[in-house]
């Protein structure tokens, strides 16, 4: 079938192509978010720092995730 220029087997076959760009934006995100859960693991066990300090890292970890993760998020379109 064909609709203003392009057939329905392009069509598909263009889809695929941004599913799978889309497909490892999303991986990356949940990478960055399970490297940001194992560091707040690894804070949260570390018995050496106090619980201030520990709370100052958290929110630097949690502030880094979303800087980063947030133009991952924006180019998939699923910015908050």
């Amino acid at each position: 079938m064909r609709i203003n220029g392009f057939s329905g087997t392009n069509m598909q076959s263009g889809t695929m192509g941004m599913a799978q760009g889309n497909d490892s934006v999303s991986k990356n995100i949940q990478n960055q978010i399970a490297n940001a859960k194992q560091k707040l693991q690894d804070l949260s066990s570390n018995e050496e720092m106090s619980l201030e300090d520990k709370m100052k890292k958290r929110q630097e970890i949690q502030s880094q995730s979303a800087v980063k993760t947030a133009p991952d998020r924006a180019e998939k379109g699923t910015a908050e």
